[in-house]
């Protein structure tokens, strides 16, 4: 039996990124098509594995910087640069939270 990629959570085989052991049928007439699976090859593997690690780490990221927060570090006086997209050019200003 072939190994699938789960792409979304599927309520009898688990959920998104879980590599599963399907019948070559269902997953050729069934998962595929609605995109719900695609056929576990290395490199979809090793794609997910390294989609799971940066979540992982944008995880931790969020996590550190909401307790530095808490903590009272703060930003405040720092300018920031803001990048402002509009038709046909991009403009960067420079914003320090004071009103103009």
């Amino acid at each position: 039996m072939p190994d699938a990629i789960l792409l979304q959570d599927v309520e009898t085989l688990g959920e998104q990124g879980n590599v599963v052991d399907v019948s070559k049928g269902y997953l050729r007439n069934y998962l595929m098509p609605r995109k719900l699976a695609q056929p576990a090859t290395k490199g979809a593997v090793e794609a997910i594995r390294q989609r799971q690690e940066a979540a992982e780490r944008a995880e931790r990221l969020n996590a550190k910087s909401a307790r530095d927060q808490r903590a009272g570090a703060s930003c405040r006086g720092a300018p920031a640069v803001l990048l402002v997209c509009r038709p046909y050019h991009a403009v960067a200003e420079t914003w320090t939270g004071e009103p103009a």
